[in-house]
């Protein structure tokens, strides 16, 4: 399911809904805790499919658990295409992945909401990390990301720009969980081992789009 981090789709970007920030994403995480039952995430989400490519029109049922995709046409929070990819281990959610897609460019209104969602539901506690994606590639580039750990469980926020060689106008919006010692998601943050000036560079702009609380 980690493509998921990396892709970004076209999509049209159109006006956010009216409910605060927070509601709308508690709505769209409901029953998305690690550690939740397959079957219980099923009923939250009757609409979610496998993500098998070989169970293309099989409907998910409670006791076959498997990797799920959610999809929202316009979801709650941004009123804009959202798919989710649920990883699953021994029936129970182990990781998961929401990226809004559509982004345009300046997305500052977008981001504003979606950082204050964040941080609402996880606190002002987050630490100031640089992800790489596309690592080791022509197009590998470093993005300001939040991150709260606890209970074992990594979340990241962040917004992914087009890349450069794609000529895509639109970028992404990203919320994982991931367990916090999964080796993938840390290359990408620790691989990114920026100096203290590049990490202000790199966060430059953040503060503008932020809710009005310090970062601990």
């Amino acid at each position: 399911m980690k493509p998921l981090l990396l892709i970004c789709l076209t999509a049209s970007l159109v006006t956010a809904p009216a409910a605060a920030p927070a509601d709308a994403l508690a709505a769209m995480l409901a029953a998305l805790s690690p550690g939740t039952p397959f079957a219980d995430v099923l009923k939250a989400h009757p609409d979610a499919v496998y993500s098998d490519a070989a169970k293309p029109e099989e409907k998910p049922v409670p006791d076959q658990p498997g990797g799920l995709l959610l999809h929202w046409e316009k979801d709650p929070l941004l009123g804009t295409a959202c798919t989710g990819d649920l990883g699953f281990k021994d029936g129970k959610l182990y990781e998961y992945v929401l990226m809004w897609t559509g982004i345009s460019a300046p997305p500052d209104e977008a981001r504003k909401r979606f950082y204050a969602a964040a941080v609402a539901r996880h606190g002002a506690g987050f630490t100031r990390e640089a992800l790489r994606l596309n690592p080791d590639s022509p197009v590998e580039t470093r993005v300001p990301v939040l991150c709260w750990e606890a209970e074992g469980v990594r979340t990241l926020a962040y917004y992914a720009p087009p890349a450069a060689d794609t000529g895509k106008k639109t970028g992404a919006l990203t919320y994982a969980r991931f367990p916090a010692d999964d080796e993938t998601i840390r290359s990408m943050l620790a691989g990114a081992a920026p100096t203290e000036d590049e990490r202000a560079k790199t966060w430059a702009e953040m503060d503008a789009l932020l809710p009005a609380q310090k970062a601990e």
